[in-house]
């Protein structure tokens, strides 16, 4: 991060502040990559173990990206407000983060470290992550390609460091992050109540999300219309493909409501950016995690909230 950094004119004059400002933005950009591989490693995990609707997540998710969605329940009052801000610069951030699954084989590099992930920084600046992968993970995986590419996908060039094409990768896939926030504790009434500035933070990052996501269901969109052209003779596949489109839409249009009606009254509390940005993301196939400050109470309470619904 510290090459692509630029730093606000009072910070130039003062190493000290660009060093922290560095180390704080690396923290936060290794916290929300800890979170994307992990649920990335899950999602190829229950492929594997169950099939099914996972097996076909996994389908969508090579085409279009691993969509990363979180719901925070921070407040915009006192440190809550900077760590909300941390959070959407670590969800921004991983649009600049491809994830590549990749056997191990006898590579030392991968078998010298604890965790087996290696991180390369790209020609144009951004990140790619190798993650390995053995036995039935690489399986699943490259069924889950084959049927992407029936459908129509083309695997993109996997370059490696020095513009070489690296070795070993199975699937290559981009990453998509959105944040979505809205307080709920006692701190956010006062800041709402004292219609203190900071609430527009909160209507930003939900702005900026939601541009993000609206991208993003035109790329799934778009795969799921290519569908359509190579299914053109079967009727009923059409049909469904245009039921499930439509829901998208639908979904999305209710989120970009949600999200203009905050900004038209940032004092307003409005949970239901939360639940419809979730809903949408689960649609999506997407990975969704829950946040607030200390992981519990507000968080508990959100969790409990997600499986009841699921149920």
């Amino acid at each position: 991060l510290q090459r692509n950094l630029r730093l606000p004119g009072g910070l130039e004059q003062s190493p000290l502040s660009a060093v922290q400002l560095c180390m704080r933005l690396d923290l936060v950009c290794a916290q929300v990559l800890g979170l994307a591989v992990t649920a990335c490693k899950t999602v190829v995990s229950l492929a594997k173990h169950y099939r099914g609707k996972y097996l076909d997540a996994l389908v969508s998710q090579i085409q279009s990206g691993f969509l990363v969605s979180v719901s925070s329940y921070l407040s915009t009052s006192g440190k809550e407000t900077g760590m909300l801000e941390d959070l959407d610069v670590g969800m921004l951030w991983l649009s600049l983060v491809t994830i590549r699954f990749r056997t191990v084989g006898e590579d030392p590099s991968f078998l010298k470290k604890s965790d087996g992930l290696r991180v390369n920084r790209l020609q144009n600046g951004h990140f790619a992550v190798e993650v390995p992968v053995t036995g039935g993970e690489c399986d699943i995986l490259k069924e889950a390609l084959g049927r992407a590419i029936q459908a129509g996908f083309k695997p993109p060039q996997v370059e490696a460091p020095g513009g070489m094409i690296a070795e070993g990768v199975i699937v290559s896939a981009s990453l998509c992050g959105v944040v979505f926030s809205q307080g709920v504790n006692e701190m956010q009434y006062l800041a709402a109540s004292s219609f203190s500035s900071d609430l527009s933070v909160q209507a930003n990052i939900n702005y900026e999300s939601m541009l993000r996501l609206e991208r993003f269901v035109t790329t799934v969109v778009g795969n799921l219309n290519r569908n359509i052209l190579r299914q053109s003779t079967q009727a009923s596949s059409v049909g469904e493909i245009q039921v499930v489109v439509a829901a998208l839409e639908d979904q999305l249009n209710a989120v970009k409501q949600q999200v203009t009606v905050a900004m038209n009254d940032l004092y307003a509390r409005n949970v239901n950016i939360l639940f419809d940005a979730s809903a949408l993301c689960r649609e999506l196939s997407g990975i969704h995690a829950v946040l607030c400050k200390s992981g519990k109470d507000r968080t508990g309470q959100a969790s409990t909230f997600e499986q009841a619904r699921d149920l």
